[in-house]
């Protein structure tokens, strides 16, 4: 589910619809963890071709926070596939992002209500 070949299908998939949106003039939000400098620079050319806005929006919480939120999420029918055994193998393959793309980029600490998180996160893509 979370192999290289996997994820970079799912990649490719999302940029596919999001341009389709964008072509029609649709505004659009990625909702993935690009978590890899690759996949970041596939969604940044789009946008540069297409002319459009691109924000990534790092969403961060302390290790014992995250942690507890996977393992709610055992038993349960979640949109996310991602479960506590992913949670070090997600850590591990994490590149951060460089400084050169920081006019791109805000960090929320989404321990706080989502309301806190929003306020930090829609002025930036509104």
């Amino acid at each position: 589910m979370y192999s290289e070949t996997a994820t970079g299908r799912t990649y490719d998939a999302l940029v596919s619809l999001a341009e389709k949106e964008i072509k029609k003039g649709n505004s659009v939000v990625i909702d993935a963890t690009f978590s890899r400098e690759t996949y970041r620079k596939q969604v940044v050319s789009l946008a540069e071709q297409s002319g459009a806005g691109i924000v990534f929006t790092e969403c961060t919480v302390p290790d014992p926070v995250l942690q507890e939120r996977l393992i709610m999420r055992k038993g349960r029918d979640t949109i996310s596939d991602a479960r506590i055994s992913h949670f070090q193998s997600f850590k591990t393959r994490f590149e951060p992002i460089r400084k050169t793309e920081t006019d791109r980029y805000i960090k929320v600490n989404t321990e706080a209500s989502m309301d806190a998180s929003l306020s930090k996160i829609l002025p930036r893509i509104i």
